[in-house]
């Protein structure tokens, strides 16, 4: 069972991750994840591995979308694992969705 403590850490740290994928700051996004990180973009319906193909993808999504920032509506955290559900703004110049996934 997690603490309320270890509980609140984890949910801050899934602001965090928000708070730097709205800014584009990679240098403070991916020290949140480990090594192994397996990230998956379920809209997008891909799975990226590890922290260079997080970079990679989040790259590739900056590029795409320049203004893109996220408002975070709701989280959870429990053990080592948490998530998050937010919305996604952006202006849409280009089809660039595809782009996204390769």
């Amino acid at each position: 069972m997690v603490s309320a403590e270890d509980r609140s850490t984890l949910e801050r740290v899934i602001d965090d991750w928000a708070r730097h994928w709205s800014s584009h700051d990679l240098d403070r996004l991916l020290p949140l994840f480990t090594d192994d990180v397996v990230f998956e973009d379920v809209a997008q319906g891909t799975v990226h591995r590890g922290k260079d193909g997080l970079r990679a993808f989040a790259e590739r999504v900056f590029a795409g979308f320049p203004d893109v920032t996220l408002e975070l509506t709701s989280r959870f955290a429990t053990g080592n694992q948490g998530g998050g559900e937010w919305v996604m703004r952006a202006p849409i110049e280009a089809t660039v969705l595809g782009e996204l996934s390769s």
